[in-house]
């Protein structure tokens, strides 16, 4: 393999990564508008695997969603994580607040007083 399609293949797993990122925060947005509505029709589809699943979709999306904002914040917490100077033309950018960022944190990494069920009971 010459130089340059090893460098062609590194860019293109990066590229990869990046846009399964972007992907995978709708994941909550897909169980709420298609997935959910289908289940429901099922027999024998119980309401505690129906939060179960819904749960598990919005923290895959939280999770990615914080990814995707750690990569292009620049936050890199181990070196191998890929952040936004890692492409050629890219400028480090931000679209969480502190506020979302602690709030994200709190409902999927962190044991809390403030967390919050999205299942009705």
């Amino acid at each position: 393999m010459s130089n340059e399609d090893f460098d062609r293949q590194k860019l293109y797993q990066k590229i990869v990564v990046i846009t399964s990122s972007i992907s995978d925060c709708y994941s909550y947005p897909a169980w709420h508008s298609k997935i959910k509505r289908l289940i429901l029709k099922l027999d024998g589809f119980n309401s505690i695997a129906m939060c179960a699943v819904q749960n598990a979709s919005l923290i895959a999306s939280m999770v990615k969603l914080r990814a995707l904002h750690n990569f292009l914040e620049g936050t890199q917490r181990r070196p191998d994580d890929l952040v936004y100077s890692d492409y050629q033309g890219l400028s480090r950018q931000t679209f969480l607040d502190e506020g979302e960022k602690t709030g994200i944190n709190k409902r999927i990494a962190h044991l809390t007083k403030k967390k919050e069920t999205n299942c009705a009971r």
